[in-house]
């Protein structure tokens, strides 16, 4: 029945009567003497702390139990020297409490379930031993085991951390509870009895933390309208200036300038920000600070970026209220302004990079009679369990390695088109003379680019785009003055390389396979070719 037991607890569970959730334990039945000795802590244990019904048990081992089955009509069930009456243990589930509003009112802190048995007769010792078990994840989650002396009622408590115990979804609960009492011996010619042994369970089940939240929406990072329609832009575009602030293309963010002395790493800041709208009967108190707050970049080239923010950062906005105003909407802004700095230089000639992203946290959730209970949210581009409460994003895309807006690139009519004007689905010539067609625009942004110049044209671009010389392709950074470029002409020599102020966009192109553009009459690789380009030595023209 459950994985997680032991076969001879799994047999007495079976045995369990279905109409009084009961079952009198026989001694002499080796599944029950076992399932009974587990619950005390086994036969040694049971001699040190009762001494006095060892005699008995070994006694019950020998005499097989003679059941009544009987069930009076106020409820005592009569066993074979003694009558116990077992209510129903009461199970304080939050959704009880959300309907009956009196009865939070009685429970004290974080009590889940409470077990009652009453004894006709008044008893030397009740000893009740309980078990939680967690059915879904298959452990034991707490025992107890109380004594009561001189006493024919017995009230235990099975007290439960509330916000651990919920989890995403449903959990099974089982708790079990065995019960037996014994009289001390009338007179020294007889023995002291052990009397009533009983096992009770029942199982029940809290509903998962989506029944807390009705809404989770992620508000950013998010691809903007109007580029969702562009079959091409699946991702989040980030645009970045190798020595300033970040604007992008689905957002802006003008901040302070990042300064590295060499300008060769990048600053990205991400926006991060979601709404969470509580279901019926909850409301939202807040980001829970002992939860935690994670949030990391990830790509190939630089591994993992974490951060975690100062939490009076985080602006906590209430959008929404119910009739007592209480907050049920709320939106989640993170700070932008933590370091996620991409070593430019490890990069190298790669024309983009995609970075996957990552943020978790807890919301604070209330009801009516329930101790706040957590509820972790996450966002994230890669992973594979997706559901409710953890959604999934686009990726971050940056790009690298760019022409200037206003480089002529020769098309496949032989007229000359600027960079900026070229749009899918033209077709630009080849350096082979083929006639290729436009597959994807990359664009991106630079405060400054790299300028090279020969006696007869001139290019600029960023530094780690691919030139053709005659030894072969080039970061543009490489290129140097006597060097000799493949150009439509044939080979010119370089006179000339500068860095030039920009502040504008940058293009890109990318065919159905790599391909040598004309632009300004040189000849210079493509985005494909720019990502694989440290596996070329020359280009053959």
């Amino acid at each position: 029945m459950y994985h997680f037991l032991p076969d001879f607890h799994n047999k007495v569970l079976g045995q369990i009567d279905p109409e009084t959730g009961m079952l009198e334990l026989d001694f002499a039945d080796d599944d029950h003497y076992r399932f009974f000795l587990s619950q005390v802590g086994g036969l040694e244990s049971f001699n040190q702390k009762y001494p006095h019904l060892a005699s008995t048990l070994q006694e019950l081992r020998t005499k097989p139990l003679q059941r009544s089955v009987n069930v009076s009509k106020d409820g005592y069930r009569e066993g074979p020297e003694d009558k116990i009456a077992i209510e129903n243990m009461i199970f304080h589930a939050r959704q009880t409490l959300q309907t009956d509003p009196s009865l939070a009112a009685s429970i004290e802190g974080t009590t889940m379930a409470e077990i009652m048995a009453d004894y006709i007769e008044v008893k030397d010792q009740i000893v009740v031993v309980s078990q939680l078990y967690d059915v879904t994840n298959q452990m034991l989650l707490h025992t107890t085991a109380e004594d009561v002396v001189n006493s024919s009622k017995y009230k235990g408590k099975i007290q439960a951390d509330y916000p651990q115990y919920f989890q995403d979804t449903p959990r099974e609960f089982m708790i079990q509870s065995t019960f037996y009492c014994s009289n001390k011996a009338k007179n020294e010619s007889e023995l002291a009895q052990l009397k009533g042994y009983v096992t009770k369970s029942v199982g029940f089940t809290l509903g998962g933390n989506t029944d807390m939240i009705k809404s989770f929406t992620l508000n950013a990072p998010v691809i903007k309208e109007s580029h969702r329609k562009d079959p091409n832009h699946t991702k989040v575009k980030i645009s970045y200036r190798r020595a300033g602030a970040i604007p992008d293309y689905d957002y802006t963010n003008d901040d302070q300038p990042f300064q590295d002395g060499d300008n060769r790493r990048i600053l990205v800041r991400v926006p991060f920000s979601v709404t969470v709208e509580a279901a019926d009967r909850w409301w939202i108190t807040g980001f829970d600070e002992t939860y935690g707050y994670r949030m990391w970049l990830k790509n190939m080239v630089n591994g993992t970026i974490n951060h975690y923010c100062n939490s009076d950062a985080i602006i906590q906005r209430k959008d929404a209220f119910d009739d007592q105003n209480r907050c049920t909407k709320m939106t989640f802004i993170f700070p932008e302004s933590w370091n996620n700095i991409l070593d430019f230089r490890k990069i190298e000639n790669r024309v983009y990079t995609d970075v996957d992203f990552y943020s978790s946290f807890g919301v604070a959730m209330s009801c009516k009679g329930i101790p706040p209970i957590t509820v972790g949210v996450s966002v994230k581009s890669d992973g594979k369990d997706y559901d409710k409460l953890n959604i999934q994003c686009a990726q971050i895309f940056i790009q690298w390695g760019c022409l200037a807006r206003d480089t002529e690139i020769l098309m496949a009519d032989g007229t000359l088109k600027r960079a900026d004007q070229i749009q899918i689905g033209e077709r630009v010539r080849s350096a082979e003379g083929d006639s290729v067609q436009v597959k994807k625009v990359l664009t991106g942004h630079e405060a400054e680019l790299y300028k090279i110049s020969t006696s007869e044209r001139s290019v600029r671009m960023t530094p780690d785009h691919i030139v053709c010389t005659e030894e072969g392709l080039l970061p543009a950074i490489d290129v140097q003055v006597g060097m000799r470029l493949r150009t439509v002409s044939g080979l010119e020599e370089v006179i000339a390389v500068e860095w030039s102020d920009y502040e504008d966009k940058v293009y890109n192109f990318e065919f159905e396979q790599e391909t040598i553009l004309i632009g300004n009459g040189l000849l210079l690789g493509d985005s494909m070719l720019q990502n694989r380009v440290k596996e070329l030595v020359a280009y053959e023209a």
